[in-house]
């Protein structure tokens, strides 16, 4: 797949090379997670015309609030009034690209979604935060994710509404989780094994998820040698692990001494420009929903692990206790 977009590029260039060309503009959209591998060995000035679109937590908020409009008109589970409300609020969220207000209006407001959740470690966090952590902010990992939410609510005879009860197991039902992990390693080596799983699961349980670099590099082989990928050079397997987001960089490495640290803040390479430096001086951790998956421990000083988007104003769901 590689190489053939590589000739795609290359019959780019080609076209712009050509005066008779002059004038026409020509977009070439590729997946994100495989960009570098298309891209290397071309001249850094072709890169240089590269756009790197990413999701907005409001498109995402706006396009879960359009799914989940559809269902309620389909199973009439609101009246004509009340849908055709949410359904104004959600046009005018599309319209001016910002769902920001859908944050209340339609999930909050309505009990759709409760405000806040008591996370597994007692402590309590934005309902949407919790969501967004447990993905790597792709839609179709939100729309695995809500489904869950949605058959959870629906065995407790909640729907439309959703307890907090539902959207935790939802968020940690094991297949949505499974799904997403898979969805960010399929670029580099097909589906996850159900061997690999289990055989990771027994190896890393109550393994701590943030690690030194030197235990990061312990856990890198480890990893590799429960199922050696053919695609992948055992060196490179950290840089692919750091590069698909199964590993992030720990920002606040210091826990707080004056009061419970809410989150853990971490850098991910799928949120940010550029690729996250490997030294030693820098604390790494795991992805929430590979932590989840492989069933590792958080330290008990330390809040849970938000992957931090790299504008700050990407964070304007969160309050400023939580960021603090």
């Amino acid at each position: 797949m590689v190489e053939g977009l590589q000739g795609v590029l290359e019959a780019i260039i080609a076209f712009l090379a050509d005066p008779r060309f002059e004038g026409i503009s020509l977009k070439f959209f590729i997946p994100a997670e495989i960009y570098d591998r298309v891209f290397s060995g071309f001249p850094g000035k072709v890169q240089s015309r590269s756009v790197f679109l990413r999701w907005r937590s409001a498109d995402l908020i706006s396009m879960l609030a359009k799914r989940y409009l559809r269902i309620l008109d389909r199973t009439e589970a609101l009246s004509h009034q009340e849908a055709e409300n949410l359904r104004s609020s959600v046009e005018r969220a599309y319209r001016s690209h910002d769902g920001r207000h859908l944050k209340h209006e339609f999930w909050y407001d309505t009990k759709f979604l409760p405000q806040r959740i008591t996370n597994r470690r007692g402590i309590e966090e934005d309902c949407l935060a919790y969501m967004f952590r447990h993905t790597h902010m792709r839609p179709r990992d939100l729309i695995t994710q809500m489904q869950h939410i949605i058959d959870e609510a629906r065995s407790r005879q909640e729907f439309p509404t959703v307890s907090s009860q539902s959207v935790i197991a939802g968020v940690h039902n094991d297949e949505g989780l499974l799904q997403i992990l898979g969805d960010s390693l399929i670029t580099h080596e097909g589906r996850l094994s159900e061997k690999l799983v289990s055989s990771a699961r027994s190896v890393f349980f109550q393994r701590p998820r943030i690690m030194t670099t030197r235990d990061l590099r312990w856990f890198s082989q480890e990893l590799y040698s429960l199922q050696p990928l053919a695609s992948i050079d055992p060196g490179d397997f950290l840089e692919q692990l750091l590069f698909c987001g199964a590993i992030g960089r720990v920002e606040n490495e210091k826990p707080r001494k004056d009061r419970a640290e809410l989150y853990c803040k971490a850098k991910f390479e799928y949120l940010m420009q550029g690729n996250l430096p490997l030294a030693d001086r820098f604390l790494y951790c795991v992805h929430p929903v590979m932590g989840d998956v492989f069933h590792m421990s958080s330290p008990q000083d330390r809040g849970v692990i938000y992957p931090m988007p790299e504008s700050e104003e990407e964070s304007w769901f969160l309050s400023d206790a939580e960021l603090a």
